[in-house]
């Protein structure tokens, strides 16, 4: 036999025995007679794939915001700790509390002050209310300045009295700041006509808005600051200034300056989706918490979280009564109630609560928090 005929027999051979093998697949190729991987085995690390012989990330990149990074598909909380876990942010490079309100101490810079009463410390007082707050001890006519910036919600400068027990609670002049994030910072016990600002300006941290009094409950000479969530919760704080938590007894320097001309803008705070989780529902984004206008017809929506309830709004009107608005969940527990706040039976303040509630329009549980609301 001839070469010629040897190597066609060859080739015939092979021939027959591609079209008896099964076809090779996309990552492969066959090499005698059998399919082996197209490109060479890689290791990828975690959170990548291999694809076409290279280790690309297994899922599509995201542009994340300040103090988050890409993981898993998802922007989550950077931190040199790592990632920070669920009810806690970053914040200056640590993980903490999410609810912790960071914010200056409250006088001009270089104003050197101690603390009388801080964390827990204010047991005649009622303990949600304060349970966070600072007492300042200053002399009266000290000048206080924003410790965070926002927009002045309520104001009373017209008291000269106070004593030390509760029956002058009512007395104390102040000065309350709506942050514009469901927290409000509260400046109390201010000299009469003690006020540097007015209801509806907008203030920028370091800025003056007040002068330290001894108005309303109080036995001595001081500033009571707080920061509070529109259920007037106090919040715990963190201070610039200081490296740790503010105790009683240390000298703490401001380092709050004033920023000579305010350019910021602020809006009056909308109620968080949680606000009334404690009452069954998750709120949508929009309902006023802090500022809303006469006639105008604003709608509580969200989600429910007692099967088959319906969903519960509450106002309260000039006369101190509660007028009760009830609409019905959908077969996913969504629920929508429109009301309005009427001029001619409301005055310019009112309170607001959402629940869940039963069939007869009757919340699960009663309740003595609410969400106070200046109306104009």
């Amino acid at each position: 036999m001839t070469e010629r005929a040897t190597k066609m027999i060859v080739v015939l051979i092979c021939m027959a025995c591609a079209a008896c093998s099964p076809p090779c697949g996309e990552e492969t190729v066959e090499s005698d007679g059998v399919c082996v991987p197209k490109y060479p085995k890689r290791t990828c690390a975690p959170s990548t794939v291999e694809q076409n012989g290279e280790c690309t990330a297994a899922f599509p990149k995201r542009d994340c915001g300040d103090s988050t990074v890409e993981l898993e598909g998802k922007c989550v909380v950077d931190s040199k700790h790592g990632i920070c876990a669920t009810g806690t942010t970053l914040r200056g490079g640590s993980c903490v509390r999410a609810e912790l309100q960071q914010v200056s101490l409250p006088f001009p810079a270089g104003t050197e002050v101690t603390i009388s009463q801080t964390v827990f410390g204010l047991t005649h007082s009622d303990s949600d209310a304060n349970r966070y707050a600072v007492d300042f001890p200053v002399p009266e006519g000290s000048k206080i300045v924003a410790a965070k910036g926002g927009t002045v919600w309520r104001v009373k400068e017209d008291s000269s009295t106070g004593c030390g027990d509760t029956s002058c609670a009512s007395q104390a002049n102040f000065v309350v700041v709506d942050h514009g994030d469901a927290s409000f910072g509260y400046y109390y016990h201010l000299k009469l006509n003690g006020a540097l600002v007015k209801a509806g300006d907008t203030v920028c941290k370091g800025q003056a808005i007040g002068l330290s009094g001894n108005t309303g409950w109080s036995t001595g000479p001081h500033l009571h600051f707080a920061v509070s969530s529109p259920l007037g919760e106090s919040l715990p704080l963190a201070f610039d200034e200081l490296s740790d938590d503010a105790i009683a007894g240390p000298h703490y320097a401001s380092q709050n300056k004033d920023p000579g001309v305010c350019t910021e803008t602020y809006s009056y705070s909308t109620c968080p989706a949680d606000l009334f989780r404690y009452l069954g529902v998750v709120l949508d984004p929009g309902l006023p918490c802090s500022v809303a206008d006469y006639d105008v017809t604003y709608k509580a929506s969200g989600q429910l979280l007692v099967q088959g309830a319906q969903g519960f709004v509450a106002v309260r009107n000039a006369f101190g009564q509660w007028l009760d608005l009830c609409g019905k969940g959908d077969s996913s527990g969504r629920f929508a109630v429109d009301f309005a706040w009427v001029r001619s039976v409301h005055k310019d303040r009112s309170a607001l609560v959402v629940a869940a509630a039963d069939t007869e329009c009757q919340i699960f549980q009663g309740t003595e928090t609410w969400v106070e609301i200046i109306l104009r």
